[in-house]
């Protein structure tokens, strides 16, 4: 790529970029995969015609999918939309859980999932049904990064547990799923003329072990990047 006049990302060694005037071009890699950005056809045939003369490429055309993410570009209104009402259809009906009733919260307001606290059961949860619940949460983990962010403190904070697992947990953890249900169709959306805005804030007084909990979030237009 460096051959080529690429430059690497300094956030992302698998990320490439070329400025040519007023054109410019990114290249994403994942494994052997490539993920082309750009704001001039002209300069990405070129690319790829160079790209061709190094191995053997595949042209799949305009992008409509990547990494279990569904991608619809509207040149009109300079949008990106991201699913994943696939992936998630696909995690619900592993679990058992696609005719359950859709939640409209990822938790239960105030809840306190603490072992200790008085409304977790004392059951713990036995070797087959931890192992379900990590992966759960590893699942869900995949859907908060990519598509989801509105699940991202419910599953941060029932990760938080995985070494005394109760059955409340593992309601808790379903409930998420069944939030997802409601929800599978929405999609992230990006907008091209929109600016960068950065919030963040800090909560202390709704944890019962008074730790606080920090957060941010970073938006292109109203779409959540972080």
């Amino acid at each position: 790529m460096e051959l080529l006049g690429f430059g690497v990302s300094d956030a992302d060694e698998a990320t490439f970029y070329k400025v040519d005037g007023d054109r410019f071009l990114v290249i994403a890699a994942t494994t052997d995969d490539f993920t082309i950005v750009m704001n001039s056809r002209e300069l990405s045939t070129e690319t790829k015609a160079q790209l061709n003369q190094h191995f053997k490429l595949v042209d799949l055309g305009d992008i409509n999918w990547l990494l279990r993410v569904s991608i619809t570009c509207n040149l009109k209104d300079k949008t990106i939309a991201l699913g994943q009402q696939a992936y998630i259809e696909q995690i619900l009906a592993r679990f058992g859980l696609s005719d359950a009733r859709p939640d409209v919260t990822p938790m239960e307001l105030g809840a306190d999932y603490h072992p200790d606290s008085p409304g977790v059961s004392p059951t713990l949860l036995t070797p087959a049904e931890k192992t379900t619940y990590c992966e759960m949460i590893n699942l869900l983990m995949y859907c908060a990064t990519m598509t989801h962010p509105d699940i991202a403190f419910a599953v941060l904070t029932l990760s938080q547990f995985l070494e005394a697992l109760r059955s409340t947990h593992l309601k808790a953890v379903k409930h998420v799923f069944c939030y997802l249900l409601g929800m599978k169709k929405l999609k992230l959306v990006l907008e091209g003329n929109a600016t960068i805005a950065g919030f963040s804030d800090a909560d202390w007084a709704s944890q019962c072990h008074c730790h606080s909990i920090s957060g941010f979030t970073y938006f292109v237009g109203l779409g959540t990047i972080l």
